[in-house]
């Protein structure tokens, strides 16, 4: 970086600097801070383990946070509804996507209702709704192992860090 002690001795002459447009000096000249890249977060789990929501907000607005990673070490039971009854059984280490009701995802909102989140309530408890896994990571709750191909359709799962862990789409491994 040039400064006045620098200038004196050098042969630069203070004229021919006043000749360098400003707008010149403006891209030339460093920045004071470096600009820093925002990047998106994830859902934060509460003291008991619970995701309240799967929506957050960035600097757009609201989004989703469509894929999380199934982190239970036996099979994750999906239901048919919140509570109900087994539609299927999930691997650990499977990737599930959220579905969410209306056009999250598809553009950043300004506003959102909880209509519009994957993760619903029953009885207190929050239930991630998901869309059907790749074959070969969801199987029929019948079935001890992943040996067909079974596509689970929608189903839910508790939306605890116990058995889900929200994926940050943004991070990049270095």
């Amino acid at each position: 970086m040039l400064n006045l002690k620098h200038l004196a001795s050098a042969s630069i002459s203070w004229m021919s600097l006043a000749a360098i447009p400003f707008s010149l000096l403006s891209i030339v000249a460093p920045l004071p801070k470096a600009a820093i890249a925002q990047y998106g977060g994830v859902p934060i789990a509460d003291r008991q383990g619970d995701y309240a929501t799967a929506l957050m907000q960035g600097n757009l607005g609201y989004y989703g946070n469509a894929k999380w990673l199934i982190v239970d070490n036996e099979l994750l039971n999906c239901r048919v509804a919140p509570n109900g009854a087994v539609r299927s059984r999930i691997l650990a280490g499977a990737i599930v996507s959220a579905a969410f009701r209306g056009p999250v995802n598809q553009q950043r909102l300004s506003e959102v209702t909880p209509d519009m989140d994957a993760i619903v309530f029953d009885n207190g408890s929050p239930w991630l709704r998901i869309q059907g896994t790749a074959a070969g990571l969801a199987f029929p709750p019948e079935a001890r192992s992943a040996s067909q191909q079974f596509k689970p359709g929608e189903c839910y799962i508790r939306a605890n860090r116990r058995y889900v862990a929200p994926i940050n789409i943004d991070a990049k491994l270095k």
